[in-house]
């Protein structure tokens, strides 16, 4: 509680006058807890009246409210959980580059592989091709012409 006691002007009788208006406006507020704060810490009292939790982060007192009404979690707490989802996003990064890394190398490989079965299959083939002589059909017409030669002799 506090009572919205300001300098009074207007009257001579009177140091301070009550005055909300003055007080509570928005600009003044802003101003008056980083004051107050200072004042505190000139003054050797330990305590936290501007903590900074939410100035400067984009969200509500109202929200900061919501959000631990629904989880249950702090602001500290929530910046905690936020500095380890940073640090296993860049862990799950450098693994999908590990990963990518592989699937590179995987694919070389296989390329690798199926060029040496191509040509190891083009080797196989070499031999069964027209180049090579079937040793039963040489034999074969050899008799042939052997008996030929043979006859002509004999005549």
């Amino acid at each position: 509680m506090y009572i919205p006691a300001v300098p009074d002007t207007k009257h001579k009788d009177f140091d301070f006058k009550l005055c909300s208006d003055q007080l509570t406006r928005r600009s003044v507020l802003k101003e008056w807890h980083p004051n107050y704060q200072k004042w505190l810490d000139d003054a050797g009292v330990h305590a936290t009246v501007a903590s900074g939790i939410t100035s400067g982060r984009g969200i509500s007192v109202k929200a900061l409210k919501e959000i631990t009404r629904e989880t249950g979690l702090s602001l500290t707490q929530l910046k905690s959980l936020e500095v380890e989802n940073q640090k296993l996003y860049r862990k799950l990064v450098e693994k999908e580059q590990e990963l990518a890394l592989a699937h590179s190398r995987i694919i070389e490989l296989e390329t690798k592989q199926r060029t040496l079965e191509l040509s190891h299959a083009q080797e196989q083939t070499w031999g069964d091709s027209s180049w090579e002589i079937n040793n039963d059909n040489w034999n074969s017409s050899n008799k042939n012409i052997n008996t030929t030669y043979e006859e002509d002799l004999i005549w």
